[in-house]
């Protein structure tokens, strides 16, 4: 998938939009996300099959960690 070598190639805290296919598609990035320790930014499903998502490399820094 286009999405996984892209974000492979991100520094840590960068972001790219992708598109998706369907709600399937779109349930995949979420999981591929968590499993991998990406962050799923943002998504918005303009129909059941045509939608985009915002992914970032990384997980956002936690503040409480940092007190």
């Amino acid at each position: 998938m286009a999405l996984m070598r892209t974000v492979e190639q991100m520094a840590e805290g960068d972001t790219a939009e992708f598109a998706v296919a369907s709600a399937s598609e779109l349930d995949l990035v979420r999981r591929w996300c968590e499993k991998t320790g990406n962050t799923l930014v943002s998504t918005l499903m303009v129909e059941q099959d045509t939608g985009r998502v915002t992914v970032g490399r990384g997980r956002p820094r936690n503040p409480g960690s940092m007190i």
